[in-house]
């Protein structure tokens, strides 16, 4: 939002019914002032994180000149959550189902994500899955060959350039 007032007079006045552009890197969007100068539009941010200038313009009309403003804005990566959900009880031998379920403030599902799964720690068993549109990433591990017991597993997403990295381990129990 900005708002565009005549600073020619004293107190500076609210211009009202002009357009005012918005831009942040590669987007932007209009909005027209309202009776208090004020014109807000939403941009939805697509683009890589990084550093930005936001800028304000009014191209001017026959009764004002042209004027503008701008701001460093900075675009951060986004925390994500993964949460371990395949199995943890796991016949040696036999075949180990993996998933874990990717998401953005623990709430929104994350698609087209890589996430590798690891079974055991002595004797590493790896295999990876893509997320998919409930941000849910699965993949298989058969034959599973592992000391019997107590072990982990574990989920990992390396991050993006649009998300940061998280991870997630369970207890397992691998039997005969």
């Amino acid at each position: 939002s900005a708002v565009l007032t005549v600073t020619s007079v004293s107190p500076a006045e609210p211009i009202l019914g002009v357009t005012l552009t918005f831009t942040l890197g590669t987007q932007g969007c209009s909005a027209t002032t309202d009776i208090n100068g004020k014109a807000t539009c939403v941009i939805t941010l697509n683009q890589i994180p990084g550093s930005y200038t936001v800028a304000a313009s009014f191209a001017g009309n026959g009764l004002f000149l042209a004027s503008s403003t701008s701001t460093p804005f900075t675009i951060t990566r986004e925390e994500t959550t993964l949460t371990y959900t395949g199995d943890t009880v796991i016949p040696n031998g036999g075949t180990a189902h993996l998933s874990g379920i990717l998401t953005e403030d623990d709430l929104t599902p994350i698609a087209g994500r890589m996430v590798t799964f690891t079974l055991g720690t002595a004797t590493p068993q790896i295999c990876s899955g893509t997320t998919d549109a409930t941000g849910t990433a699965e993949c298989v591990i058969s034959p599973v060959a592992q000391p019997l017991g107590p072990g982990v597993v574990s989920a990992d997403f390396a991050g993006d350039a649009f998300y940061l990295p998280s991870s997630a381990t369970a207890q397992t129990l691998i039997f005969a």
